[in-house]
C-alpha cells in the first residue's frame, strides 16, 4: 500500500464536476472549422 492511496490526484483536486462545462458542442465545432478554414 502506498501513502497516496485514497487521495485525490493534484490535477483533480480543485475540479467541480457538477458545474456545467465551459465548452459547448457548438463552440467546439465552430473553433475546429475556423482552425481548418472550413465554411460554417
Amino acid at each position: 500500500m502506498n501513502d497516496r492511496e485514497g487521495q485525490t490526484p493534484p490535477i483533480l483536486a480543485h475540479k467541480h464536476p457538477d458545474e456545467p462545462s465551459a465548452f459547448t458542442p457548438e463552440s467546439l465545432l465552430r473553433e475546429a472549422r475556423r482552425q481548418k478554414g472550413a465554411e460554417a
